[in-house]
């Protein structure tokens, strides 16, 4: 019996176990099949009322499962008794954005079920991460659990230790590399009219000149808080396309801002 959420199952389409996360934020036309790692059977992903992503199995698992204890218990009358909300250890990213799509299958059998469940590498759980949230998991790692926990960036599949650069400065933009990995950079904070502009100490050359990448937060943007009590020193996180030379030529901007790419803004405390 599991007193905790269960919050991941196998998918039989990507072959490997998801997040309920993903599960549940995947439109419904995808029409992807999932089941429990220990008794197999069909489960879907839900939300309970503190927000938590799980999985549930609508036809019940089987006696004895170790997922067994989350279904609702039956009063024998009138309404299920639900069981109370848990709050699920936080999943770690395993990809730095969205999931690759897997060619459908045909339903499978349980034996087919029992064989994937048990080629899926304990522990691993296929997860994609905005990088907001693959910077997060970054920064709270120990040295060896940056270089345990694997993180796929593009098509290379590396773990959190290698997919994470500190700044080389000095040459050419184009050589930063944070298309491939998220770089990391110290940086300064300053803020002029309502919004900050952080700055990297590492500068690049253009012509005679070596200039810094800039990056502007404004009041609305996630990391204006942690700049707002003064902080001088951050560190810059950038992933996505080389940075560009601003119109007036005496900065770069940071990678386009969507949810994979951009920047995002730490203390610097973490490395």
């Amino acid at each position: 019996m599991n007193n905790e959420l269960m919050v991941s199952a196998i998918c039989w389409e990507m072959d490997a176990a998801v997040s309920a996360s993903f599960a549940h934020a995947i439109p419904k036309t995808d029409d992807l099949l999932f089941f429990c790692p220990d008794c197999l059977v069909d489960v879907t992903a839900s939300i309970s009322i503190n927000k938590n992503c799980f999985f549930k199995a609508p036809s019940l698992h089987r006696p004895g499962c170790r997922n067994e204890k989350r279904q609702s218990k039956s009063s024998g009358a009138g309404d299920p008794t639900k069981w109370p909300s848990a709050n699920p250890d936080v999943i770690i990213p395993s990809h730095l954005g969205e999931l690759p799509k897997r060619r459908q299958k045909q339903k499978p059998s349980m034996s087919e079920r029992q064989a994937l469940a048990k080629s899926v590498q304990p522990g691993v759980i296929l997860h994609p991460g905005t990088l907001r949230e693959v910077v997060d998991a970054w920064f709270t790692m120990t040295m060896s659990d940056r270089k345990k926990y694997p993180l796929t960036v593009g098509v290379a599949q590396l773990n959190y230790y290698d997919a994470f650069a500190f700044l080389s400065a000095g040459g050419d933009i184009s050589s930063l590399g944070c298309g491939g990995v998220v770089v990391v950079a110290s940086a300064t904070s300053n803020k002029f009219g309502g919004s900050f502009y952080v700055t990297t100490r590492g500068r690049f050359q253009v012509g005679e000149q070596m200039l810094p990448i800039k990056a502007r937060v404004r009041s609305n943007d996630p990391d204006f808080k942690l700049l707002e009590d003064g902080r001088k020193e951050v560190q810059i996180f950038l992933h996505g396309a080389p940075p560009a030379l601003n119109s007036e030529g005496n900065y770069f901007h940071p990678p386009a801002v969507t949810p994979y790419t951009g920047f995002v803004i730490k203390p610097k405390s973490a490395g």
